[in-house]
């Protein structure tokens, strides 16, 4: 087993290779890599809050890099290095506004994989005592029986990007109005907490 510092040692060294590996990158005014896609929501000063999109300096499945549901069973190390891979792009925003052209340009890029958009942003659920329980679908823990629900990070990135969803079956989400598949009810905008709490 590593000590903290040889494990310190190792991330040092590992980001100042990718640092040198990607430095004519950064030059640049236009990082161009694979996204997965990913939205990057901070908690500091919060309303206002650092809000960008996320992106490693290079093509491939970078998936890994942004999914929690992943690294199950990953090292410390393993886990760091896939953050520091992430470049962040980021303008301070006020979180009671979701309309603008920054915002606009992020739910692009949210949207952009479609499938992808559906598997990260809205079906993923968990359970706030095993964080190891992951589920498609909301329901039940299997381990303690407490109710699964939307990761943090989740709801973060549901409160930037807008999503509809059937009023008589909450599992359906879309990120565009139509017609729920189950009953044919046209699909409502979906509330945020922050817009549930400022309607009452």
């Amino acid at each position: 087993m590593s000590s903290i510092d040889e494990i310190k040692t190792r991330l040092k060294k590992n980001w100042y290779q990718f640092v040198n590996e990607n430095s004519k990158k950064f030059t640049n005014k236009i990082i161009d890599g694979s996204s997965p896609p990913s939205l990057f929501v901070g908690e500091y000063g919060y309303p206002h809050v650092r809000v960008g999109p996320m992106v490693p300096p290079y093509h491939g499945n970078t998936s890994i890099l942004d999914k929690p549901e992943l690294w199950f069973g990953k090292s410390m190390e393993e886990i760091v290095n896939y953050r520091t891979n992430l470049l962040k792009g980021t303008m301070i925003h006020d979180v009671n506004n979701i309309s603008g052209k920054y915002i606009e340009s992020l739910q692009d890029m949210a949207l952009s994989k479609k499938e992808q958009f559906k598997r990260d942003i809205a079906k993923i659920y968990t359970c706030p005592v095993h964080a190891e329980v992951l589920s498609t679908e909301p329901g039940k823990c299997p381990k303690c029986n407490k109710d699964l629900t939307l990761s943090l990070k989740e709801q973060f990135k549901a409160d930037v990007v807008k999503l509809y969803t059937c009023p008589m079956h909450p599992d359906i989400t879309s990120e565009k109005p139509g017609k729920c598949p189950k009953c044919g009810m046209e699909l409502v905008e979906k509330k945020t907490e922050e817009n549930k709490k400022n309607e009452n």
